[in-house]
């Protein structure tokens, strides 16, 4: 898309649209657009903050739609604080099997599956030496599989995430977001949009996977981890 607003005749102080636009382009003297620095900041923002939270989302409702105990003590949960009302940020307190199934979720599917990591010096781990620069790969995907962490780790139980069966979780097991000084700065973000989004949902429709479908995870496309080919669901409303 190589136009600009101001082709419009929108002026900056009068549509910030345009003022932001614009920021994504710089003019060089040939007369070409060249993306700025603006625009890769965008563009990886965007990625990380909504595609990311999409793609969770995505899997929630697929396990959700599976098992059909977890997904009904989750409508319990949110027709009971709810009411029927839109859930703000103040509620969260009182929709704790909402960030469960959402955190349960995300162990089993987790957004970003594999990311990496670069020394900063030489180093030995586990008697594997390390040089400055090297890079060092950390898949959750499979991390989140371990039996030492989980037990029966394929099973989607979102009880292991009420607030007593977390906190006895080892350091390091659990890594949706990364962790330490690199860790996700959407995290917090994340943790209250994604079970939000749940209980908006959950209490207005239903949804029931539409059968005969092979759906698994996709990684050639992007980064985020997609299922292959979409999944198909019916939606009714409750």
């Amino acid at each position: 898309m190589n136009f600009s607003l101001r082709s419009l005749n929108a002026t900056e102080a009068s549509y910030p649209l345009a003022s932001a636009w614009n920021s994504f382009y710089r003019r060089e003297p040939d007369g070409n657009r060249h993306r700025t620095e603006n625009y890769k900041a965008a563009s990886i923002h965007f990625r990380s903050g909504h595609e990311t939270t999409a793609v969770a989302l995505t899997w929630t409702w697929y396990l959700l739609t599976q098992h059909r105990e977890i997904y009904q003590q989750l409508q319990r949960e949110v027709d009971s604080v709810l009411e029927g009302r839109v859930p703000t940020y103040q509620d969260m307190a009182r929709l704790p099997y909402c960030l469960q199934v959402f955190k349960e979720a995300m162990r089993l599917y987790p957004p970003v599956p594999v990311f990496s990591r670069a020394a900063l010096h030489d180093i030995v781990i586990n008697n594997y030496l390390l040089r400055q620069g090297q890079a060092v790969f950390l898949a959750p995907y499979t991390l989140h599989r371990r039996t030492d962490s989980f037990l029966d780790p394929e099973r989607f139980d979102p009880e292991r995430f009420s607030e007593a069966n977390e906190q006895r979780l080892p350091r390091g097991a659990y890594l949706p977001f990364g962790e330490d000084s690199r860790i996700c700065i959407g995290k917090h973000f994340a943790l209250l949009e994604g079970p939000l989004l749940l209980a908006t949902l959950a209490q207005r429709v239903t949804f029931e996977l539409v059968p005969g479908q092979h759906i698994v995870p996709d990684l050639r496309k992007t980064a985020a981890l997609r299922p292959s080919h979409g999944i198909k669901v019916i939606v009714r409303r409750r």
